[in-house]
């Protein structure tokens, strides 16, 4: 079952993949995210290992931010983090 995080409404945090974990001999090359409603996406950065997502949520549920990289090599994999958004 993936990960599902819990995030409180009006919170502004940071989430990281860390794509060595998964293509250990991999470099990430390009990384885009996109977040489902109910979650704003403040910020994104990337180094060669990792992806990183800043969010701000303002609607109570589930959503959902996916990272898409693309590695030097030419393969492409994605990610999805499941967030469930509280009032706190």
């Amino acid at each position: 079952m993936p990960q599902q995080w819990k995030h409180s409404m009006g919170s502004i945090l940071s989430y990281q993949v860390n794509w060595a974990i998964l293509h250990p001999s991999e470099t990430i090359t390009v990384s885009a995210w996109t977040v489902t409603i109910g979650i704003a996406l403040n910020d994104e950065s990337n180094t060669t290992t990792t992806a990183t997502i800043e969010i701000s949520a303002d609607t109570e549920g589930i959503a959902y931010a996916t990272n898409h990289v693309t590695f030097a090599s030419g393969l492409e994999d994605e990610r999805t983090l499941t967030f469930d958004i509280e009032q706190r």
